[in-house]
């Protein structure tokens, strides 16, 4: 796929490589000869050195070349990047490497979806966003691990769930009163879209806390009691609540929720 990146880059990078080491090693050789004042390694090394280097600087020549005349801006001009449409080779190299690595990818190229982030390729920009950052590696199988990583360091963090449950019982009492006095005293569901706006409101309404964040965190807590001071929470289906979340269940599968709802455990009215 980077076939012609390979010739014209990565080659010369690995070739520029060696022979910088091996003035690196000679330098060190030059630097204990100096002193030392040992005459005789000096007089050895040094004439080796200015060969070596020379060779080296002009390995850096050519790579530096390579890299002044290189562009993905192109996009799908095979011709001018020595790779081929990306709709059909990079997006297919990117999702095998996700496939092999056990990533959950949903989407395609150049969009995709790996819960609880979204993951954009954009070559022609020479960057890739993983979530809210930008990656600029852009081989598909270092695209796929970068992905991976950002994956199990969410997975793996922690999470205040007792602070995140608490949060939801007090913006479901804020919004149920005004549900009630718009639907009648029988309404026991608040949109989540309403909640999310709530928990947004510290930051003057910006999505600084952001819906796949949002949704992030019901994931995480419906692993939990969901029981906060002999309440219940539940999330459901909510009707004219919008496009709602959509969150992972048990079953592998997904529930999308536009609801919250908080009932005392035994069955009383939130």
């Amino acid at each position: 796929m980077f076939d012609r990146f390979d010739a014209e880059v990565a080659e010369p990078a690995r070739r520029a490589q060696v022979l910088c080491a091996h003035v690196a090693r000679l330098a060190k050789q030059l630097r204990k000869g100096a002193d030392f004042v040992d005459i005789h390694l000096l007089r050895q090394k040094a004439a080796e050195a200015v060969v070596r280097g020379t060779e080296a600087a002009a390995a850096l020549e050519l790579l530096n070349a390579g890299v002044r005349g290189l562009s993905l801006a192109a996009g799908q001009d095979a011709s001018a990047t020595g790779v081929e449409d990306w709709s059909t080779s990079y997006g297919a190299e990117f999702e095998r490497a996700c496939a092999a690595l056990g990533v959950p990818l949903e989407g395609a190229y150049p969009d995709y979806r790996v819960f609880p982030f979204e993951v954009h390729l954009r070559p022609r920009e020479e960057r890739v966003l993983i979530g809210r950052k930008s990656w600029w590696a852009l081989r598909p199988d270092a695209v796929a691990k970068a992905v991976k990583r950002e994956r199990d360091r969410l997975m793996g963090g922690s999470f205040a769930a007792d602070r995140f449950g608490l949060a939801l019982t007090r913006v479901f009492d804020l919004l149920i009163q005004e549900v009630r006095a718009r639907s009648g005293p029988g309404a026991q569901q608040v949109a989540l879209r309403d909640v999310l706006a709530v928990l947004q409101l510290p930051t003057f309404g910006r999505a600084s806390y952001t819906k796949d964040e949002f949704a992030f965190d019901i994931y995480r807590y419906r692993q939990t009691s969901m029981v906060v001071g002999g309440r219940r929470v539940t999330f459901g289906d909510l009707r004219n609540a919008g496009a709602g979340f959509e969150v992972p269940n048990a079953r592998g599968g997904r529930d999308r929720l536009t609801g919250l709802q908080v009932a005392d455990v035994e069955g009383g009215s939130g």
